[in-house]
């Protein structure tokens, strides 16, 4: 009877463990961490504001808001390295917002667009995301207006991060951005939200003037296996220039395109980058100087 008495305490011991060790580790992989205790790495034209705001529709947010300035692509970006299971949050048009506002938002994970809306306009209900960031390094929340002016705000709210039970594995997240650029001419890096000629959103661009034959140089430094993009004009692009870009690996071509224009939608790039020193671009178009020849390379991700 005894021995039994023990051994009936014995299993109930270990069930309560078990209970107790479930419960925390559920408790634990659902942490709730509010948008404004997130890692945030970079911004520009972003700020967590502590005053209540009142969308378009007449509903009031209190707390954990996040205002950007879309009409100067305000952005922000955040450190995940593998600690996060899931974002979840809405985007809304304040009732201040003018009423000519088009407004545009995306957001990144590790490069890849998960989120995105185009010309949201006051008139329309809050957008809300639910994304998923097992086993994510970075992302990226960035906006812009159609028509680039001052004072055109977009608003996120309800933003919470869910973290994980256990940090994942991850991979670092790299873009020619983050390379040391050797030389270049007529060539421009952006964080901000990129819009191709298609109207399509875009994680930052590497801008080309190619009617002033434009190059850059990026030094790999061998460090990298594949490069991967999207090549497309832009929307400040003439109707009526022929583009052309080639890109080389330590001298060899490696990919040449010719005649591109305003009408061509984007293309994809995928280079094996394996030993490869140095990344040229070089770019030229059919007419020079009185005409915008903008062509852009989109969403790099370097591995």
């Amino acid at each position: 009877m005894k021995q039994r008495m023990i051994s009936r305490c014995f299993f109930l011991t270990c069930v309560f463990l078990f209970l107790t060790i479930s419960i925390s580790i559920i408790a634990y992989s659902n942490e709730i961490i509010p948008l404004t205790d997130a890692h945030m790495i970079d911004f520009e034209r972003c700020e967590i504001i502590a005053e209540k705001i009142t969308d378009s529709y007449g509903n009031d947010y209190n707390e954990n808001v996040m205002r950007f300035d879309a009409g100067w692509n305000g952005f922000a970006s955040f450190d995940l390295d593998g600690a996060y299971a899931r974002i979840t949050g809405a985007f809304v048009a304040a009732d201040d917002t003018s009423s000519d506002a088009e407004l545009n938002a995306a957001i990144f994970v590790d490069g890849v667009q998960c989120f995105s809306m185009s010309r949201y306009t006051k008139q329309q209900p809050k957008q809300e995301f639910d994304i998923d960031l097992s086993g994510a390094c970075r992302l990226d929340i960035k906006t812009s207006n159609a028509y680039e002016s001052n004072g055109k705000s977009l608003y996120l709210v309800e933003t919470k991060f869910e973290k994980s039970g256990e940090v994942l594995p991850f991979t670092e997240w790299y873009s020619l951005r983050n390379t040391v650029l050797i030389d270049s001419h007529s060539y421009e890096a952006t964080k901000s939200l990129g819009v191709d000629s298609y109207g399509e959103l875009h994680n930052g661009s590497l801008r080309f003037d190619a009617s002033h034959d434009s190059y850059a140089l990026f030094n790999l430094n061998k460090q990298y296996h594949s490069f991967s993009a999207s090549l497309a004009p832009g929307n400040d692009t003439s109707s009526d220039i022929k583009m052309d870009i080639t890109i080389y690996c330590d001298d060899n071509v490696v990919f040449s395109e010719q005649g591109i224009t305003r009408l061509d939608p984007k293309m994809a790039i995928n280079l094996d980058v394996t030993d490869v020193g140095v990344l040229r671009v070089e770019t030229d178009a059919e007419y020079d100087g009185n005409y915008d020849a903008y062509l852009y390379i989109y969403d790099d991700i370097l591995k």
